[in-house]
């Protein structure tokens, strides 16, 4: 027997069916009215029991009053309206409602079937399924759920998500969720071509090119992400920057791109704002340090003539005193000095040129020379330096 062979036995197979009907829900049932006494009756299989809590040894008769007893008051007037329908003709009627299930509470049911009774006939019978709708329902519930969530996220992130699918016809559709539209002034009833030229129109001068790469499926790349930044000229905001990020989705006989756009307008401002103050600094440093040389420079000169004049006093036979008082000015004009070649090292070191210097010096040179500086004005407070 071929494995095709063997397939179409199973699907033949009574006990297969049966736990394939078990599996998803799904139950059976033949209703059957008298035209003539109005008596109803419903004969349903072990599933369709189930699903409506009933016993296996429970009648035709007392099956269809459990079942109309049990539907929800919500949905009896229009599940009637549709069994009018079922007796009306021989085409296949739906109808989803809720069920009182005795053990399960509230169900959503999908109820289907058509009339294969004749017109003329006495005896009116409907074949059709009965399906507990419960795990699906939750499923949809829980997608809306989600749906609503994300629809949240977006909003509370300012996450507009798009979509640019080209059409069978090569037209392009460009779709979004409502922040999308907002972030840049679009609006939602807006056709398809002008969604699009309303885009372009606002995208300024510079980005142009990177928008009719956006709108030029033959561009778009396989595979892997891609991102880009557009500048817009919103109607109401002024200049905005946005960043998208987007990748292709490919489907039966549509090419597309899906992705998202974020408002960075206000990163983009404080990296401006930051870049200025950046140059602001280094150009107030730069002028710092010119000052400094400058300053350096003019002072150096003048203090170069009072150690040179005090070296040429000091080789004119001054007396012990004089010579005394000659040599402390020296030393004074020539500690300002180093101070002075000090202030320029600072713009040495902010250039990265410093370079340090490793000399000798003699200590009681130094303490002498604080002993000098010092004396008088501890003298002037009463003091003695010891």
């Amino acid at each position: 027997m071929t494995a095709h062979g063997a397939g179409k036995d199973v699907s033949r197979n009574d006990d297969w069916n049966r736990e394939a009907l078990a599996a998803a829900n799904v139950g059976l049932w033949v209703i059957e009215i008298d035209r003539n006494s109005g008596h109803v009756r419903m004969i349903a299989n072990p599933v369709t029991l189930r699903l409506l809590g009933a016993s296996e040894d429970i009648t035709p008769e007392d099956c269809f009053n459990l079942w109309v007893d049990r539907i929800d008051a919500r949905s009896r007037q229009h599940l009637w309206a549709i069994h009018d329908e079922f007796i009306a003709d021989t085409a296949m009627h739906e109808v989803r409602y809720l069920y009182n299930h005795p053990s399960w509470g509230l169900v959503p049911v999908r109820c289907g079937g058509r009339r294969i009774s004749g017109d003329e006939d006495t005896l009116v019978r409907i074949v059709g399924y009965h399906q507990d709708m419960t795990e699906l329902h939750e499923a949809h519930q829980s997608l809306r759920e989600g749906l609503v969530r994300l629809s949240l996220a977006c909003r509370l992130g300012w996450l507009g998500v798009f979509e640019i699918a080209q059409l069978e016809s090569g037209e392009l559709d460009l779709t979004g969720n409502d922040v999308f539209y907002e972030q840049f002034g679009i609006n939602a009833s807006a056709s398809m071509a002008e969604r699009l030229e309303r885009m372009g129109s606002r995208t300024v001068a510079e980005d142009k090119a990177k928008w009719r790469k956006l709108c030029s499926p033959d561009l778009w790349p396989t595979g892997g992400q891609e991102h880009l930044e557009l500048r817009v000229a919103h109607p109401r905001k002024g200049l905005r920057w946005y960043a998208l990020a987007y990748e292709v989705v490919s489907g039966p006989g549509v090419l597309r791109i899906t992705g998202y756009a974020s408002d960075v307008t206000e990163a983009r401002q404080h990296e401006r704002i930051l870049r200025e103050a950046k140059e602001s600094a280094e150009a107030a440093n730069a002028a710092k340090s010119i000052f400094l040389a400058n300053m350096s420079h003019e002072i150096r000169t003048p203090m170069n003539g009072i150690i040179g004049l005090t070296h040429l006093a000091l080789q004119s036979n001054p007396s012990d005193d004089q010579k005394n008082y000659l040599q402390k000015i020296r030393s004074s004009a020539t500690n300002l000095l180093a101070i002075i070649n000090d202030i320029l090292d600072l713009s040495k070191i902010e250039a990265n040129k410093m370079v340090l210097e490793n000399t000798n010096y003699p200590l009681e040179d130094v303490l002498e020379f604080v002993h000098t500086s010092l004396r008088f004005p501890l003298e002037q407070k009463g003091l003695e330096y010891v």
